[in-house]
């Protein structure tokens, strides 16, 4: 008996007129993600810190940003992707945490076949 094992990282795709790729040539920019804030100051009593979660769909990103008074950690719960922070990219995994300093642009690229999805922590820096 011969056994094998196939992984679909490793796979060959199917990428005919109904794939998720094809789906993406049709849209002119590759933002493609859902965000959602699960706690900020308007359902909490906190000024300062905001929670959330984002899915960044296959072959997607986030559309880049930065904020200068805030600092934000990030923990990546499912999926593998690239992280842009200023001009250092690297590549982030399930269960890797990092931290973005107030004031960096930052964006997320999805480079696996699943939805990538991680939640973050906005905290607001005080300059005085």
């Amino acid at each position: 008996m011969l056994n094998f094992v196939a992984n679909a990282e490793n796979s060959k795709k199917d990428e005919g007129t109904h794939s998720f790729k094809e789906l993406l040539k049709h849209k002119p920019d590759t933002v493609l993600r859902d965000s959602f804030i699960l706690l900020d100051k308007e359902n909490t009593q906190s000024e300062n810190l905001t929670v959330g979660s984002t899915i960044v769909y296959p072959g997607a990103r986030t559309s880049g940003h930065t904020h200068p008074e805030v600092e934000e950690v990030y923990y990546i719960t499912k999926g593998k992707g690239k992280m842009l922070v200023d001009d250092v990219e690297f590549e982030v995994k399930t269960g890797d945490a990092f931290w973005v300093k107030p004031g960096s642009f930052h964006t997320t690229f999805n480079i696996g076949l699943e939805p990538l999805e991680y939640l973050w922590v906005l905290s607001r820096v005080d300059r005085g």
